[in-house]
């Protein structure tokens, strides 16, 4: 993995093979960005498991072949309680096919490579806390 960190940009270059939530965990801790928007990314995932949340829980799939990642968009907030930083990760993808599917990302493997680019949030304006509602830790912003 390859990072560069300039003007509250972070720019990723994942590589093949690279698990891709613990090289965006190493990546944002490297820099000490703790809150952030994904602004853009390109390339590959394989073993990949995507959700869907159909309001008591998620539906799970789980794609093994290679996609190209069409779009990918979220943001990035730490654990209200613990710290953790937490992101939280939807995408695009197609496959072999040229058939677009996706939705919330759980897992994913890179494939070839994947290019990040995350704009960071200064100054702590936004946390994950649980919504008892629906028990989701939901993105809250603080003024």
């Amino acid at each position: 993995m390859d990072t560069c960190y300039e003007n509250g940009i972070l720019c990723i270059r994942m590589n093949d093979g690279d698990d891709f939530f613990e090289s965006l965990k190493d990546a944002l801790a490297r820099y000490d960005v703790r809150s952030g928007v994904v602004l853009s990314g390109v390339g590959m995932f394989r073993d990949i498991t995507v959700n869907y949340f159909r309001g008591d829980g998620y539906n799970e799939r789980h794609l093994p072949e290679p996609h190209e990642v069409v779009s990918i968009t979220g943001s990035i907030a730490p654990d209200a309680g613990t710290g953790e930083v937490l992101p939280h990760i939807h995408c695009a993808l197609a496959g072999g096919d040229n058939v677009v599917m996706g939705g919330h990302l759980s897992r994913a493997t890179v494939n070839v490579l994947l290019e990040l680019f995350i704009q960071s949030v200064a100054g702590g304006l936004m946390r994950r806390e649980i919504n008892p509602s629906n028990g989701l830790k939901e993105l809250r912003l603080v003024e």
